[in-house]
């Protein structure tokens, strides 16, 4: 099992591809001046921008092009874009809301990243936790971080459900099927909750979760890394 799971690629050009596209510079595409990136190049302010949106413009320019490898699997930049999108709006309608923390329990998979990315598309906190960390440490650190969800693979199911009572303020478990068994009964399957990507994306268009995340917290077109004004 851990064999099968312990390697995931990202493809070589990746940062090359996410800083040459936001730019403006992206070979066959020219240069686009009114790209935000063009101006970060230029020592400007960062604001009214996240990862999220880097990430989407390459899913735009090369949507076909592969994003990652694992194994047999390919992820497309586009279906990478499209399902992390589908994961932010999941998160966001079963009660996670601005800066709640989202917890990777997770080995390299494809969707480690993914929920990630998911993370900076809805306005969430991602907080990688070490797959080796016993009861006790996951209750700890989950605890004091005050984690709202945490995406799991299935084969920690059991060390869940020896500690789950004592995290009652976790909203959301999704369960990442990894082969071990099936999905229990107080866990969502990310599946799921993945694969509306498509009635998501043709239901909303080009219109960003970093958009909608505003609006869910009254904060339409505030910057996302800055507190809510009081």
């Amino acid at each position: 099992m851990l064999r099968r799971l312990a390697k995931i690629y990202f493809v070589p050009s990746i940062v090359s591809t996410l800083m040459l596209t936001y730019t403006g510079n992206l070979p066959g595409h020219g240069q686009n001046p009114q790209r935000p990136g063009a101006e970060l190049l230029k020592g400007t302010q960062m604001a009214g921008w996240n990862f999220a949106s880097i990430y989407k413009v390459v899913a735009e320019q090369i949507p076909d092009a592969v994003a990652l490898i694992q194994g047999p699997r390919r992820v497309t930049w586009k279906t990478l874009d499209a399902r992390a999108e589908a994961i932010a709006r999941y998160l966001a309608a079963n009660g996670l809301v601005r800066q709640d923390k989202v917890a990777q329990y997770l080995h390299n998979t494809p969707e480690y990243l993914e929920s990630i990315l998911a993370c900076f598309k809805g306005s969430f906190v991602p907080l990688n936790t070490n797959f080796r960390y016993g009861p006790d440490e996951l209750v700890y650190l989950w605890e004091n971080s005050d984690v709202s969800g945490v995406v799991f693979h299935g084969t920690y199911a059991s060390t869940i459900e020896r500690l789950i009572d004592r995290v009652p303020r976790i909203k959301l478990w999704l369960w990442v099927d990894d082969g071990s068994g099936p999905c229990p009964a107080w866990a969502k399957p990310y599946e799921k909750a993945a694969v509306a990507a498509e009635a998501s994306s043709k239901s909303c268009g080009k219109r960003s979760a970093t958009a909608w995340a505003a609006e869910r917290s009254g904060l339409r077109g505030a910057d996302p890394f800055q507190p809510p004004s009081t």
